[in-house]
């Protein structure tokens, strides 16, 4: 809307109303309202879905845990098993403290059970690792260390091997069948020769394969 002026050199002024309010038809508050139930909407999908994927993270876990836990165990009954009696009064030399290769942690060494287990058995341990006797000795100070991998097998009953270190690949099975008192070998990282074994007469097993 507009209205004529002064009269002014020649021309008329015109002057223009300005509206000073625009009228919305759209309903801004259910507009709002659908926004955040659209918004509430994706983060409850988003929601189940961490909840769904935390869910089948933890799964996971505990059946790892569980089979950690198994193995654990079998370890102890495949000595058992191989000695084919009691393990009370035997000698066990246990090869590889450390819960891997090149590294001194024991923490969560399959070791450890296998120590407990031969202990409360009543059998004696001969513990070596090239790296790791100091960390388990924090654990376990009334077993027996030795420096040297072929002290550890002097005189023993039963060798297994818990870890793989390089070293363990290249004994000498001749000089280790001398110095043992009994011939029972388990490899649980097999990284021994099985020929080898079985040619020479050890009484063995493994984890995982088929035995010669």
């Amino acid at each position: 809307m507009s209205k004529k002026g002064s009269y002014i050199g020649g021309h008329t002024l015109v002057y223009t109303k300005v509206p000073t309010k625009i009228s919305v038809k759209k309903n801004k508050k259910k507009s709002l309202f659908g926004y955040k139930e659209l918004v509430k909407q994706d983060d409850d999908k988003i929601i189940k879905h961490f909840k769904e994927v935390i869910e089948r993270n933890n799964r996971r876990i505990k059946k790892h845990l569980k089979a950690n836990k198994n193995q654990k165990e079998r370890v102890g009954e495949k000595l058992g098993r191989l000695i084919s009696g009691s393990i009370r009064g035997k000698k066990i030399a246990i090869l590889g403290l450390a819960f891997k290769a090149n590294t001194d942690d024991v923490r969560e060494s399959s070791s450890i059970d296998l120590i407990k287990f031969i202990l409360n058995e009543g059998g004696f341990v001969n513990a070596y690792d090239p790296i790791a006797n100091e960390s388990m000795e924090k654990i376990f100070n009334d077993i027996h260390y030795s420096d040297n991998v072929y002290d550890a097998i002097d005189g023993v009953d039963a060798l297994v091997i818990m870890t793989e270190w390089n070293e363990f690949r290249a004994l000498d099975l001749n000089r280790i069948k001398k110095s043992m008192r009994n011939n029972y070998v388990l490899d649980t990282r097999n990284v021994m020769n099985m020929k080898d074994l079985s040619d020479l007469g050890f009484v063995y097993d493994n984890i995982g394969r088929i035995k010669i």
